[in-house]
């Protein structure tokens, strides 16, 4: 008889009505025993209707979940999941992602195959808007993946799509619930250093759909700036402040863009140095903000 580990998908949320739907229904279709599964959702405070879909669409399946709340941060909201999960694994999943339905099945028999894999990365498909600014994070997150795909073996990942061993997770204490971002890469630096493998399970796809405009782009990687303040001083991770200049990001862009034409033969793709600008500067405000809030004691 085949040994069913018992899986936790852990969901953070946050305003996001307009991609939830999509997100919750993959998570409650899976094709994985539902009696070995649980849900937890986090919201942190949402103001529009994702809680309402999310538990209309639980209400309907015979998965086991729970609903929690707070207003802390990333760090905090995943710590919840990790404190209240009874599995031997959690498979996180953002609320802009779309999974298939053997996506924790292929997880966890990875794992389970793999002991000494703390952390397993799905294999990410972008699913673009038409409007450009999404094309472009679009086309620049497909180059970057190509480029990803090439280490089997990552030094730090993103939660995004991922699986953690939960004994990795409380062996190097759990997350580091101060920090509002970078949370995920910060605890995978960890459980890495602590001689947990990190590995790509290819075999795995999940699907994140983009939905920017010029805004969205700029919170989004502001947002990702301000949790880089804890990831530099907890880390060393001090080169970043180079790689992350604006005018880096521009020559980028110049770059990216040739390839990018060769790749799909659109001229838009030559605004690339105007995007990399421009989340690069987002970037560098965000960490910035971080660093004027440490010093005044927030």
């Amino acid at each position: 008889m085949k040994h069913y580990p018992r899986t936790t998908i852990g969901l953070c949320v946050k305003n996001r009505a307009e991609t939830i739907k999509q997100c919750i229904e993959s998570v409650v279709h899976q094709d994985y025993p539902h009696k070995f599964i649980e849900i937890i959702v986090v919201d942190g405070c949402s103001r529009d209707a994702t809680l309402s879909i999310v538990k209309r669409i639980l209400s309907k399946t015979d998965i086991r979940s729970r609903i929690f709340f707070e207003n802390e941060g990333l760090g905090r909201a995943r710590q919840i999941i990790v404190d209240e999960s009874d599995g031997d694994y959690i498979i996180w999943i953002d609320s802009d992602m779309v999974i298939p339905k053997n996506y924790v099945r292929k997880h966890a028999d990875f794992m389970e195959n793999n002991p000494n894999v703390g952390i397993a990365t799905g294999e990410q498909i972008i699913l673009s808007n038409d409007n450009l600014v999404s094309k472009l994070e679009h086309i620049f997150r497909v180059m970057s993946l190509v480029k990803w795909r090439r280490t089997p073996t990552p030094k730090m990942v993103a939660t995004v799509g991922s699986i953690y061993r939960i004994r990795a997770i409380k062996k190097v204490g759990g997350f580091y619930v101060r920090m509002k971002s970078g949370e995920d890469i910060e605890i995978s630096y960890r459980i890495r250093q602590a001689g947990w493998l990190i590995c790509r399970n290819t075999q795995n796809i999940f699907y994140e759909r983009f939905k920017f405009n010029l805004w969205s782009l700029w919170k989004k990687y502001s947002w990702y700036g301000y949790g880089w303040r804890s990831l530099i001083h907890k880390m060393g991770y001090s080169r970043v402040l180079i790689k992350g200049f604006p005018l880096i990001g521009f020559i980028e862009g110049l770059v990216l863009s040739n390839t990018a034409y060769k790749m799909i033969g659109k001229r838009w793709v030559f605004i690339l140095p105007l995007h990399r600008l421009f989340v690069r500067t987002a970037w560098y405000f965000g960490l910035i903000k971080a660093y004027l809030s440490h010093l005044s004691g927030d």
